[in-house]
């Protein structure tokens, strides 16, 4: 693997910054609604006033990749070597907590976040091939989640009404700084 094409706690990261690219899940379109339908309550219940993410940019992260700017394309061949032969079968994503995110910035994330365990393991087999592929940390960790909107309110963790699909697929998705723009780079079907 080139040394500048690096995945998140893997390797040694590339000195320019880059756009965002990152492995993730997408959810179904009924569940985008569904999860925008929660982020439209939640703004009036605790008058929020962050923009809501689109539905089309709706997405669970699971790990990222720093690379230069103009390498982005060389991601695609990368990722297919570390993920041709993942044999993970199709499965249900659930999330039934909305809460926000600590952050910094004084915008935090709204997110959900639930029955995560199916997700922590296709991760963490991620995490696994990208260790053997370019060294690094298998035990690096996250906890998935649908980001709905930023906003400077906090909200503390509150039940919801449970959003559920069908996890079909893992997608690279190149977020394109600045344009609130998600390109997929590559998709790779689960086991049906």
């Amino acid at each position: 693997m080139p040394e500048q094409l690096v995945f998140d706690g893997f390797g040694k990261a590339p000195r320019e910054p880059s756009d965002p690219v990152f492995f993730a899940l997408l959810p179904d379109a009924p569940a985008q609604v569904k999860i925008d339908t929660i982020g439209q309550a939640l703004s009036r219940e605790h008058g929020l006033r962050g923009r809501r993410t689109a539905l089309d940019r709706l997405h669970v992260s699971l790990c990222g990749v720093r690379h230069p700017r103009d390498r982005t394309r060389e991601l695609v061949p990368v990722a297919d070597g570390i993920v041709a032969d993942l044999v993970i079968e199709e499965f249900d994503a659930m999330f039934d907590r909305a809460l926000s995110f600590k952050n910094r910035s004084g915008n935090y994330p709204l997110v959900l976040t639930g029955g995560t365990g199916q997700i922590l393991g296709l991760y963490r087999a991620l995490v696994g091939r990208l260790a053997r592929a370019v060294g690094g940390n298998e035990h690096a960790r996250i906890e998935p989640h649908v980001t709905m909107l930023y906003d400077p309110t906090m909200i503390m963790v509150q039940p919801v009404e449970p959003v559920r699909w069908t996890v079909r697929e893992l997608v690279l998705i190149h977020s394109l700084r600045g344009e609130t723009k998600h390109v997929i780079l590559g998709r790779w079907p689960l086991e049906g």
